[in-house]
């Protein structure tokens, strides 16, 4: 119960019912324009943000890795280098996430 209280795990939980949701909303609309939106969409984010963000998320965790090494065992900055690496890590399982429901509406 106290994971449940804590705003971080309630934000991300209800981000991703809320992602769930999507290509449920996404299949209920069949107009022409909107299909062009969708196809537009997809190829901005496969073409430009997935590329951009997995090439960040690369180098945020090299940083995270030189951080580790050059922490000299002092557990704040071992810690707070671990936090760099669980970071990018997470949002690059996001991003492919996304590049998996962009896909899943697009077909």
């Amino acid at each position: 119960m106290a994971l449940l209280r804590n705003n971080k795990f309630r934000f991300s939980l209800l981000g991703s019912l809320g992602l769930l949701l999507l290509p449920v909303v996404a299949f209920a609309v069949e107009d022409p324009d909107v299909t062009q939106l969708y196809a537009y969409l997809g190829g901005f984010y496969n073409r430009l943000l997935l590329p951009i963000g997995t090439v960040l998320a690369g180098l945020v965790i090299m940083f995270g890795g030189i951080s580790y090494a050059m922490s000299a065992g002092e557990p704040s900055k071992v810690q707070k280098a671990k936090e760099y690496i669980f970071g990018a890590i997470s949002g690059e399982v996001l991003l492919i996430g996304a590049a998996l429901i962009v896909k899943t509406i697009l077909q």
